[in-house]
């Protein structure tokens, strides 16, 4: 792995599950990381990435924006997914609802941004770069998360330059719609 997979750029909007669902996850995460090597990061599922600028306050005010007309929504895992991509390495599957898919399509136009990648809605338990049959090893012990579900109840903005600890989330802002 190169140091550039590693690393990100930007911000980022997240969605990020409280209460026991948000534990579980950040545990699951902590555990994996632990154990695999890889980094720890905050249990999320990512409405827009790689935002550029330098401007906080314009990102933050768009992100502003789109919560408020956003009225809170419900996550349902349906399974897990993986890929040999560092960022997507191991990952639970969230259901592509009309309302996600909806947000995730304003968050573009707000921030002026497309990309040729279909927008496949998840919350990642690992990053790293692991043989296909050892992550196939630890779905096998994780089936208990394949169909958590959570209610979001506000959207994050995060600076997310570099590695996963110099990320740092800059604001919350409910979902008011």
């Amino acid at each position: 792995m190169s140091a550039e997979e590693s690393k990100t750029t930007g911000y980022h909007l997240f969605l990020e599950p409280e209460g026991d669902t948000g534990k579980l996850l950040q545990d699951t995460i902590d555990s994996l990381a632990a154990t695999y090597g890889g980094p720890e990061f905050p249990p999320h599922l990512t409405v827009l990435a790689r935002i550029p600028g330098e401007n906080e306050s314009v990102v933050c005010e768009k992100a502003l924006e789109l919560s408020e007309g956003t009225r809170p929504l419900t996550v349902s895992c349906e399974g897990f997914g993986m890929q040999d991509s560092y960022f997507k390495s191991l990952y639970l599957v969230a259901s592509p609802t009309d309302e996600l898919l909806a947000l995730h399509k304003h968050a573009q136009e707000l921030f002026t941004m497309s990309t040729s990648e279909s927008y496949v809605p998840h919350i990642s338990l690992m990053y790293g770069t692991l043989p296909t049959e050892q992550k196939k090893r630890i779905i096998e012990t994780l089936g208990h998360l394949s169909s958590c579900s959570f209610t979001v109840q506000s959207l994050s903005v995060w600076r997310t330059p570099g590695e996963t600890s110099s990320w740092t989330r800059v604001a919350t802002f409910p979902l008011l719609g």
